[in-house]
């Protein structure tokens, strides 16, 4: 600090403390540059949440990877509820908040209880949904939307998914 202070008059050099400003807020400038960079590159790719043990890739839909936007489906043998729980331990270790506590984002079911209205076996809809959003976005977005719901059976189309449980990532992130 003895820098500031002329020698020969023993006063608060004006000169050199400009000089200090000036250099401070160089650096300053820089240091932000520096960040608004490395956020932004962290930015321009999807948000990857580590999938449940024994689940196996199903398919990626990759159509819209320019415009910051990405599927991907996923098949367990494990239950949905088991599913939600591993993905709302996810959730509180990216928010780092214990699991325990009461006021903080969490893994939702659609409905709470029961089934959704107009639920049908065998025509591809869904009894329930639970759903987990993993949310990154600061300046720029960067977010994954979880959907665990339970297999099921289309008898229109031929597909059976029964026995086991799905799991949809949508991922958005800044192109």
């Amino acid at each position: 600090m003895s820098w500031f202070i002329d020698k020969k008059t023993g006063n608060l050099s004006t000169f050199r403390a400009a000089v200090g400003l000036a250099v401070f807020g160089v650096v300053v400038l820089v240091s932000g540059y520096l960040l608004f960079g490395l956020e932004l590159r962290n930015a321009q790719q999807p948000l990857n949440i580590d999938i449940p043990p024994n689940t196996e890739l199903m398919a990626v839909d990759e159509s819209n990877m320019v415009g910051g936007q990405r599927y991907v489906f996923y098949k367990t043998p494990l239950t949905p509820d088991e599913v939600a729980a591993f993905y709302d331990q996810k959730l509180a270790d990216f928010q780092n908040i214990p699991v325990a506590t009461k006021m903080r984002e969490s893994c939702l079911r659609q409905p709470r209880e029961g089934n959704i209205q107009g639920y049908v076996p065998g025509n591809g809809s869904l009894p329930y949904v639970w759903k987990c959003l993993f949310d990154n976005t600061r300046t720029y977005e960067q977010s994954t939307m979880i959907s665990i719901y339970p297999g099921q059976r289309n008898d229109e189309t031929g597909e059976n998914f029964e026995g086991v449980t799905r799991i949809d990532y949508e991922q958005y992130w800044q192109p």
